[in-house]
């Protein structure tokens, strides 16, 4: 007996993506788009000249708070991990966005991919060194 996959395979007829997958897809190119666009951003945002300029107006409503962002932001300049991270996010979201790509155009392989990149970002966590989220801004509110 057939499975219904290799009967689908067997047949002439073309594909058709499901309600599910179009929502998927649509709803993921958009995201993909949006956190690419931020990524971006947070590089340019994480220059040291643009955070040293952050920290100057911040100086002058709240001095305490100014010199703890400074300390926190001379921590994530020796840090590799933080200094990756921005980088690594992109390449997540291109490699899931590549995922997308090849599920909209029904390739199976295309939900392997979209499943491993957005899974990827959770091995940041656990092979990250000690220390290293506290420099990305969680030690600065705290006291």
């Amino acid at each position: 007996m057939e499975s219904t996959f290799e009967q689908f395979e067997n047949s002439n007829q073309t594909p058709q993506r499901t309600d599910n997958l179009k929502i998927l897809c649509i709803l993921s190119f958009i995201m993909c788009g949006l956190m690419i666009l931020m990524g971006f951003y947070n590089i340019y945002q994480m220059q040291p000249e643009i955070m040293q300029q952050k920290i100057e107006q911040l100086r002058e409503v709240y001095p305490e708070m100014a010199d703890k962002m400074e300390n926190q932001m001379l921590l994530m300049q020796d840090d590799l991990y933080t200094k990756l991270s921005p980088y690594l996010s992109i390449v997540y979201y291109v490699i899931s966005l590549f995922g997308v790509i090849l599920m909209w155009n029904l390739k199976r392989i295309g939900f392997y991919i979209y499943a491993i990149a957005e899974i990827l970002p959770y091995f940041g966590f656990v092979f990250a060194p000690k220390g290293s989220f506290e420099n990305m801004g969680g030690g600065m509110v705290t006291g």
